[in-house]
């Protein structure tokens, strides 16, 4: 993933970035600390090509497994898939994340269908 954003010119300075992989689905977050005051060519802060704005995180989600109410919402949920038509699911724990791949996935997870 660092290899993927070390020629990313700027960077906010607090935010989280999720590395999905086939899982778990782990979350980086980052936050700045420290400030230098200079002057900033306003096109720094256009989103690079392929980036994706997120406006709203969910407060209100279901565990795409059991569909068990996350509390917290989304920030709070122990992981999370992007599904290939670009929306997630959340899920309440590991075991049901797992579990939703290897039934979605069987042949490359040893699950079944």
């Amino acid at each position: 993933m660092l290899e993927k954003i070390k020629d990313v010119e700027g960077f906010p300075l607090k935010g989280r970035i999720t590395v999905v992989t086939a899982l778990p689905t782990r979350t980086i977050q980052f936050e700045a600390t420290g400030v230098d005051v200079v002057d900033v060519d306003p096109t720094s802060f256009e989103l690079p090509p392929g980036a994706l704005k997120v406006d709203e995180v969910p407060d209100h989600v279901v565990c795409g497994e059991c569909e068990k109410e996350i509390e917290g919402g989304a920030e709070e949920a122990a992981a999370k898939i992007r599904e290939l038509d670009g929306h997630w699911t959340y899920f309440c724990s590991e075991e049901c994340a797992e579990k939703y791949v290897r039934r979605r996935i069987p042949e490359r997870t040893g699950g079944t269908k």
